[in-house]
């Protein structure tokens, strides 16, 4: 489907294990990645992110933090989609002095209909690609069915990214494909404001910015259990994954990370 959709510009389509390679050539797997969401809770746990020596990877409205990204993923790019044209521009502004590696970007969820290839072209001079993923949607369960979905979302694939609802599960599987053995989740509160509509941000805008609403669907509560999966399957292989807050629901399933000695509190 998706070549069909990249037929007048195959290069532009990417294979998950192409963004692996990509990533992980030349990195020191031992530096902590932060993986950057838009909960409130960040403007709390910025302070825990050394930029000098940790990677930084962000996604969405992550940019708005001042922070400067390693890596960044975008789901929209496009003029004519709506709202989204609106936060399509906005980024295409905030990429340039937002990335340490420009070409470190990438875009995914092009089967959603807000990517369109001309618009990238025309407005990023430096990106990786758009890439294959596809999206199991619904609950967890012990099912065998849903078993083997996670067995699957923790496999690296040859050509697409198999995960469940949520972007930032995405992520953390791309980390832990791409080699880093201490992973840690900023501003994923599964609810409330967004980090730049509170008053703790310390940044104010020119322009406009998205508000927070109540999702339709709660993809929080089938998001969570598969978290807690694979921090079970991570610790099984030595890998750390926490949370940087203790405010929302992932501190429940997650320990907490702190700066002072990169451990993590025990729940």
């Amino acid at each position: 489907m998706l070549e069909g959709l990249f037929a007048e510009c195959p290069n532009m389509l990417k294979n998950s294990s192409e963004l692996i390679e990509k990533l992980s050539s030349g990195l020191d797997k031992n530096k902590v990645c932060h993986i950057i969401a838009s909960g409130e809770s960040l403007n709390s746990t910025k302070s825990k992110i050394n930029p000098a020596e940790d990677y930084i990877f962000g996604f969405n409205f992550a940019m708005l933090s001042g922070l400067i990204f390693d890596a960044y993923c975008l789901e929209v790019a496009c003029n004519d989609c709506g709202e989204n044209s609106k936060w399509s521009n906005m980024f295409r502004k905030l990429v340039p002095m937002s990335m340490r590696i420009p070409d470190n970007l990438f875009f995914k969820n092009a089967w959603m209909g807000t990517i369109d290839l001309e618009y990238i072209k025309s407005n990023y001079n430096s990106y990786f690609g758009v890439v294959k993923d596809r999206v199991i949607f619904g609950g967890y369960s012990a099912s065998k069915i849903e078993n083997l979905a996670l067995s699957k979302m923790l496999l690296k694939k040859d050509h697409e990214f198999v995960r469940q609802n949520m972007t930032l599960v995405a992520l953390i599987l791309l980390c832990y494909f791409v080699g880093f053995k201490k992973i840690v989740l900023h501003g994923a509160d599964f609810g409330g404001k967004y980090f730049f509509e509170s008053e703790d941000c310390g940044f104010s805008f020119s322009f406009e910015t998205p508000k927070s609403k109540q999702k339709e669907i709660d993809f929080y509560a089938t998001a969570i259990p598969v978290i807690k999966e694979i921090n079970e399957y991570f610790k099984s292989r030595h890998i750390s994954l926490t949370v940087a807050s203790s405010f929302g629901p992932l501190s429940e399933v997650l320990d907490v990370y702190h700066l002072d000695n990169n451990q993590a509190s025990e729940k």
